[in-house]
C-alpha cells in the first residue's frame, strides 16, 4: 500500500506527541511496510480532510488476482482452497510448507483493491478445506472496510454467502479475455511508455 502525501487541513498542534507532518507520514509509510496494512486511526484532531490511500499490487498479487478472475471469466465459479490457489500458482507447492500465511496476506491486498475499484472481494472465493468457509481475516477486513457491521457468525456467514454471489455475478459477467487480448494491452503499454 501506498500512502498518498496529500493531507490536507491538518491541524498539526492536535498530533501528539508533536511531529512535522512530513515525520507523521513517514511513520505511517514505515507501519504499513512492516505490517502491509496502511491504516489511518481515527484521529481526535480537529480536521483531517483527506488522505489518499491506494493499494499498489505486487506482481505475485497481480498473478494471483489474473488467476482468480480468470477462473471466473471462464465460467469456473466454484470456490478454491487455500492449497489448491497456492498449487496453481506454484506447481512445486509443498503443504508443509504453510504458505497459507503468503496467501492471507496477498488477499488481504487483493481484496482492498478490489473494494477501492468499486469491485466485491474476490477472497470470498478462496476458502479453508477443513470447512469451506473463508478464513478468519475475511470478515475482518470486511468489518474495517466498513462492509460488515456485525462479529455474530451469522451475519459474517451472509455478508460471505451475499459477496461470494456478488463476485460470480460480477466477474461472470466480464467477457473473456484470450492471451492475444493481453499481449496486445502490454505492447500498447510499452509503446506509450517508449513514446513517452
Amino acid at each position: 500500500m501506498v500512502l498518498s502525501s496529500q493531507a490536507t487541513s491538518v491541524d498539526v498542534a492536535c498530533l501528539l506527541p508533536p511531529l512535522t507532518l512530513n515525520s507523521y507520514l513517514c511513520q505511517l509509510t514505515q507501519m504499513s511496510r512492516e505490517l502491509r496494512v496502511c491504516q489511518i486511526a481515527q484521529m481526535t484532531c480537529h480536521s483531517v480532510k483527506e488522505a489518499t490511500m491506494k493499494t499498489v499490487l505486487s506482481s505475485a498479487e497481480k498473478q494471483m488476482l489474473d488467476f482468480l478472475t480468470g477462473r471466473l471469466v471462464a465460467g469456473d465459479a466454484r470456490t478454491i482452497t487455500y492449497g489448491e490457489l497456492a498449487h496453481s500458482l506454484d506447481p512445486d507447492y509443498n503443504p508443509r510448507d504453510r504458505h497459507h500465511r503468503k496467501i492471507s496476506r496477498a488477499l488481504f491486498s487483493l481484496n482492498h483493491y478490489e473494494v477501492e475499484n468499486g469491485r466485491p472481494m474476490i477472497g470470498a472465493v478462496v476458502v479453508r478445506s477443513s470447512d469451506g468457509l473463508p478464513g478468519l481475516g475475511f470478515g475482518v477486513l470486511a468489518r474495517e472496510l466498513g462492509l460488515l457491521d456485525s462479529e455474530v457468525s451469522g451475519v459474517e456467514y451472509e455478508f460471505w454467502r451475499a459477496e461470494l454471489a456478488r463476485v460470480i455475478e460480477y466477474w461472470g459477467s466480464q467477457p473473456q479475455e484470450t492471451q492475444l487480448d493481453r499481449i496486445e494491452v502490454k505492447l500498447d503499454r510499452i509503446i506509450k511508455h517508449l513514446a513517452a
